[in-house]
């Protein structure tokens, strides 16, 4: 079923994503999935995943990278503050409920490659609110550790780092999040963290996030609690890499939360 909305913003979050900021009315998703995207009188359809937190809605925001592919483009080119679009949601890989006391004593780990960004930071912030307003009892209480988080972000230059500044305040110890590790990593080797990059100013301040460079899917994983949960999503041969890895080391397929749809 199809949802009208319309666009109340759009604005560069970097030199090749545009965010979308759409009003939804009577709209709901869980964390994770995305969007059938159609303009009408448009024949396409295009794919986006959701990249806010179901609490916002009717907001709903999207991250589109640009592309030759004719939604991506229309987005990018043509594309209006108040213009009507239609959305109707998919997708299976979603965030754990939190119901389940097993569950909300797991730490969980959170893998995103370039736009991939968009349904790993729904994911992240949901679990965060969950974990924040967990009743005593489920990981939360005076003699329990609270939930741990190791979140991966990767892209290939730093000002492709959509929503940084965002993660970094979300992951920022003395918050009330503070729990997390975070780390960035620029997976094109000619690149240094230290050249002048737009990234920089949202996150220059942020010295509790790790930045690392080359491609450090594995050594995550390998660094990641043997009892995690899994929550992936990016180019095809890294989410292909990141499964092959974590079957290879034993980790039940339900643990692993992925979905590839581009």
């Amino acid at each position: 079923m199809y949802h009208t909305g319309k666009i109340i913003r759009k604005s560069m979050a970097s030199p090749t994503v545009m965010v979308l900021d759409l009003h939804v009315p009577n709209f709901s998703f869980l964390p994770g999935q995305w969007v059938d995207f159609m303009v009408p009188p448009y024949q396409w359809v295009g794919g986006f995943s959701i990249a806010s937190s179901p609490r916002d809605v009717p907001l709903v925001r999207l991250a589109i990278k640009r592309s030759d592919h004719a939604p991506a483009k229309w987005v990018h080119d043509h594309s209006k503050v108040h213009e009507t679009v239609q959305v109707s949601v998919g997708g299976t890989s979603v965030l754990e409920k939190d119901d389940d006391d097993a569950i909300n004593r797991r730490p969980s780990v959170f893998c995103a490659g370039g736009i991939g960004i968009s349904p790993v930071l729904s994911q992240y912030r949901e679990f965060l609110h969950q974990r924040a307003t967990a009743p005593l009892g489920t990981g939360n209480d005076d003699n329990m550790e609270p939930r741990k988080t190791l979140f991966l972000y990767s892209v290939s230059t730093p000002d492709e780092l959509v929503f940084a500044e965002e993660l970094a305040e979300l992951s920022r110890p003395g918050s009330a999040f503070g729990h997390d590790r975070m780390v960035f990593t620029v997976t094109q080797s000619t690149i240094s963290w230290n050249q002048s990059m737009s990234y920089d100013q949202g996150i220059a301040t942020a010295t509790h996030i790790e930045r690392r460079r080359g491609r450090q899917l594995i050594e995550i994983l390998e660094e990641a609690p043997a009892n995690a949960l899994y929550y992936i999503c990016g180019p095809p041969s890294m989410i292909d890499e990141a499964v092959q890895h974590l079957e290879r080391k034993g980790i039940p397929s339900d643990n692993i939360k992925f979905e590839k749809w581009w």
